[in-house]
């Protein structure tokens, strides 16, 4: 009995380290936000300035230019982050946009709401 305690207490604390190291920062979060509403609005830019390629879509350069002139300084400032140690709680709030919640995790990002 003593001997699974000791087992189940040394496996709790090793993945609380391992999620400790892989805790995302804020920077690999603000890449992934804006990969995020680029993929999912690209469309609609591309609409709107006219500049689409032959899918339909923005051109690689313009998308790399509004992402990181635009949208990642919108998402660093418009965003709070949460660091609980072995996991980072984001809520990034847009004004007339939106609001997005997300957990970082294992290096890895799970966004349970948007709206």
């Amino acid at each position: 009995m003593t001997g699974n305690l000791v087992k189940g207490g040394i496996a709790v604390v090793t993945l609380g380290v391992i999620m400790a190291v892989t805790n995302p920062k804020q920077q690999a979060y603000t890449e992934y936000a804006s990969e995020r509403f680029i993929n999912q609005s690209g469309q609609f830019v591309c609409e709107k300035t006219g500049y689409c390629d032959k899918d339909g879509g923005m051109p690689v350069m313009l998308k790399n230019t509004v992402k990181n002139n635009f949208i990642k300084p919108a998402i660093n400032t418009a965003t709070e982050r949460q660091n609980l140690g072995v996991v980072s709680l984001y809520t990034t709030q847009v004004p007339g946009v939106g609001q997005m919640k997300t957990v970082g995790a294992f290096g890895k990002f799970f966004t349970y709401s948007q709206s």
